[in-house]
């Protein structure tokens, strides 16, 4: 089935969680979208929950372990900065903890649960960068491709159009590997253009990385097969170099270049990178002194900190507002999932992309901040479906 579309629109559930990761994608968790993301979350409930009430409710100890960090970083509001910021940004994560329990609830039931989620994905990243090109109009988004412009500030966070375009992009490529069907190269030819088009740094890498992880371990049957694969890695590089080397995407050289630029002392470092690094240091300070319990969830925004903003690398920002308990707490998503999936000795495509994309977004989450993102919520439900399905089902990993 074309990727599994007739399912999606013929499920009121499933379509309402694409629009809703569509909503958040073009519109983000901001106070304008925070209503429409509400309202979205409720109505799946009133679909779901007569469902989960009749076919008995099905519990899984990642809710657990996430509402285990959200309602630490509630309980920080004890000793918070300012207790306005941790109350707001619990509940956002109060929001996203409720749909992560309705939609695993939702996919429990489906036999193909993991391509849909996978073609959820796809789709919302293919509707945002149509969604980006028609905002600008064709001719005036090309022109400003050629400038060399970062198209996309206008409507949200430019890296974030780039990462939510990447994910879309890799798994995309995942099921070209899967299935061999050629449309899949439609679904990826605009978020491509869209996510370079950002100026991101962390699209072109983690881009390059998943697609040469995605081909070289695909399981080769012979030699001739792996030699097969050598020569497509090959290939693909000299594209993607070279379609790096035309004018439109001159943004993400100079800015991958100023950025390598940071370790080398008398080289010239751009202005973002120079403020990404003392956010940072900034936020490391602040953990240094609240070294276990942290300064309250979200409190980087507040001015009393010195910093007014987030810290720009997830790993800092956790530390320094829920220190290193909430950061043990949200971080055990990611360790109990990779174990899980890397102990599964079914070797297939689908335990390369969870590996896959669980080190990239660890990767990703040195330049960004994503503990409250709903995407990030997504993607622990694409990882926990394959080690609920193939590991703990099927496998018994522990």
């Amino acid at each position: 089935m074309f990727l599994n579309i007739k399912t999606i629109v013929t499920d009121i559930r499933l379509l309402l969680i694409l629009v809703l990761y569509i909503v958040c994608n073009i519109m983000g968790y901001s106070s304008t979208s925070r209503y429409i993301i509400v309202s979205l979350v409720l109505l799946i409930g009133i679909f779901e929950l007569p469902i989960m009430i009749q076919k008995k409710f099905k519990w899984h100890y990642s809710m657990s372990l996430l509402l285990l960090f959200s309602f630490w970083g509630l309980l920080s509001y004890l000793w918070a900065y300012d207790n306005h910021l941790v109350v707001s940004r619990f509940f956002s994560l109060l929001v996203i903890d409720v749909f992560y329990i309705f939609a695993w609830n939702i996919f429990y039931e489906k036999e193909n649960s993991f391509d849909l989620i996978t073609t959820i994905i796809i789709l919302s990243g293919f509707i945002l960068s149509l969604y980006v090109v028609f905002y600008y109009g064709v001719s005036n988004y090309y022109y400003m491709l050629l400038k060399g412009y970062r198209v996309g500030m206008e409507i949200t966070n430019v890296n974030y159009i780039g990462l939510n375009c990447i994910m879309s992009l890799i798994c995309c490529f995942y099921r070209f590997i899967k299935e061999n069907k050629l449309y899949y190269f439609v679904f990826m030819l605009v978020p491509l253009i869209v996510s370079l088009g950002t100026g991101s740094r962390k699209v072109i890498i983690a881009f390059v990385i998943s697609v040469f992880a995605l081909v070289l371990f695909k399981k080769s049957e012979t030699f001739g097969s792996f030699l097969g694969k050598i020569f497509k890695i090959i290939i693909m590089a000299m594209l993607v170099f070279s379609l790096l080397k035309l004018p439109a995407f001159s943004n993400i050289n100079n800015r991958f270049s100023s950025f390598m630029n940071l370790f080398n002392a008398n080289a010239e470092v751009d202005e973002s990178t120079l403020i990404r690094k003392n956010l940072i240091n900034q936020g490391l300070d602040l953990w240094r002194d609240h070294f276990i319990v942290g300064i309250g969830l979200n409190g980087t925004l507040s001015n009393t900190t010195g910093l007014g903003t987030y810290s720009h690398n997830n790993y800092v920002e956790l530390l320094a507002t829920v220190g290193l308990i909430g950061f043990v707490l949200f971080y055990l998503m990611y360790i109990i999932a990779a174990i899980k999936s890397f102990l599964n000795h079914n070797y297939s495509i689908d335990k390369v992309l969870v590996l896959l994309l669980i080190c990239i977004n660890l990767l990703l989450e040195f330049a960004c901040v994503s503990y409250y993102s709903f995407q990030n919520y997504v993607f622990f439900l694409l990882m926990y479906n394959y080690v609920y399905t193939k590991c703990e089902v099927d496998n018994n990993v522990f």
